[in-house]
């Protein structure tokens, strides 16, 4: 009887630490070890701090799917009027945002798609899939 006991109560603990491996969080928030380079989950300012921008995690596009995405907000500093938002990557790919260093272009971090600008144009953020990294902007794989 003692035997049966240890041998569920291994098979359990073995089922759970394998089903375990490989998954990632898929929560917006990466855990407090994560290294993302010059990306982050948290609150962000721009250069000059006439900006912030916060991530939001699991707005819901598509109720056909149900796939998550996580949506970025930019306010004004001094007000924190809302000044624009847009939809990033899948919320399970995502790694992080970051100001380019002298603009307001923001850069995303994506396990699936890599590093993705939205370049500012006259007060809103849009994806621009041409634009070139900057060398002072670092990928958690460039280590």
């Amino acid at each position: 009887m003692k035997r049966a006991l240890c041998l569920i109560y291994f098979t359990i603990v073995l089922i759970s630490v394998l089903s375990g491996c490989g998954r990632r969080n898929t929560n917006v928030h990466a855990s407090d070890g994560d290294d993302l380079g010059s990306f982050t989950m948290d609150k962000i300012y721009s250069f000059d701090e006439k900006y912030y921008a916060v991530c939001e995690d699991d707005i819901n596009v598509t109720e056909q799917t149900g796939t998550d995405y996580v949506q970025v907000s930019v306010y004004f500093a001094e007000s924190k009027e809302l000044a624009d938002t847009f939809l990033t990557e899948r919320t399970r790919d995502f790694w992080g945002i970051c100001f380019e260093s002298n603009t307001y272009n923001i850069w995303v971090q994506s396990a699936d798609v890599g590093i993705i600008c939205f370049k500012y144009d006259a007060g809103q953020w849009i994806r621009d899939d041409s634009a070139e990294r900057p060398a002072d902007i670092v990928s958690k794989y460039d280590k």
